[in-house]
């Protein structure tokens, strides 16, 4: 999946691209009920307890048994398919998704910040893991299954690294070390700021819309770890990435908001007619 923070920074971008496109002003209650909807997916009941004392091993063991537990909810909460649990990449089934609040997305935008998160995981995957990396059994054939999954071949420079540190966070050729590296790279790069103040005042009008995947109560938690991510980033020295390619990762970004608005057009255009006839009545009441 991609990072908390690209997830915002794309988020942010495809609410410029709308504006560009349709000439419309959001209020700003439903930018941030949007932008707060794209955060909120990625948000968990399951908690990492790292008790003092622990080896390096069994540190790494603890982290790797949250990772795991963490993608077993993710079946729910992204509307993966449940066959696919055995799979190296696992995919959001978007259609599940609109099949489900189909009626949701075009009257309310932290349903359509949820369906943007989920169409950011599906093209994230298949356009720029693609491009990225392998993955390889220990016969170094690719493979698709995790019970095969011995080693990943970088593609930047034809590298090739045991699986377990490569979704380790512990490497320095880790997918989660480029991560933190990329979350700096790309908020220098389109300038964007993640108001911390702002994101928290209007968690008192982000209430559920009727999503049952996901607990809405959680959004201050995502909020605080989505902060940490970016302070995190901006502490590390090597702002290099050794797995993804730094233009490939600013084209995803363009790239996702300018195809999301293709696809989703009419729902898109619903919403916005929506929102602006609620502000022309909000504008005849105070006048």
């Amino acid at each position: 999946m991609a990072s908390f923070v690209m997830h915002h920074v794309a988020g942010v971008q495809f609410l410029k691209k709308i504006n560009e496109t349709y000439k419309v002003k959001i209020e700003e209650e439903k930018i941030y009920n949007f932008l707060l909807g794209n955060l909120i997916v990625d948000s968990s009941n399951i908690k990492l307890n790292l008790p003092d004392g622990l080896t390096k091993e069994e540190l790494i063991d603890k982290k790797n048994n949250y990772r795991l537990k963490i993608q077993l909810e993710k079946i729910a909460t992204h509307f993966r398919n449940e066959e696919d649990e055995k799979l190296c990449i696992q995919v959001p089934n978007i259609s599940l998704f609109i099949e489900k609040y189909k009626n949701l997305i075009s009257c309310d935008f932290s349903s359509l910040g949820y369906l943007f998160h989920l169409y950011t995981d599906n093209l994230f995957f298949g356009y720029l893991f693609n491009k990225t990396f392998q993955c390889l059994d220990s016969y170094q054939n690719k493979t698709n299954y995790l019970c095969d999954l011995k080693y990943i071949r970088i593609l930047k420079n034809n590298k090739l690294v045991l699986a377990q540190d490569f979704f380790s966070g512990e490497s320095q050729t880790s997918l989660y070390k480029d991560y933190t590296v990329m979350n700096k790279m790309i908020l220098m790069k389109y300038n964007i700021d993640f108001d911390l103040q702002k994101m928290n005042k209007y968690t008192v009008c982000f209430n559920n819309p009727g999503i049952k995947e996901v607990n809405y109560k959680n959004v201050s938690t995502v909020i605080n770890q989505t902060h940490k991510f970016i302070n995190d980033s901006y502490e590390i020295k090597d702002s290099k990435l050794n797995v993804f390619k730094e233009d490939e990762v600013y084209d995803f970004i363009d790239y996702v908001g300018i195809k999301f608005l293709e696809e989703y057009k009419d729902v898109i255009l619903q919403l916005l007619k929506k929102n602006n006839e609620k502000q022309i009545i909000k504008s005849k009441k105070f006048n």
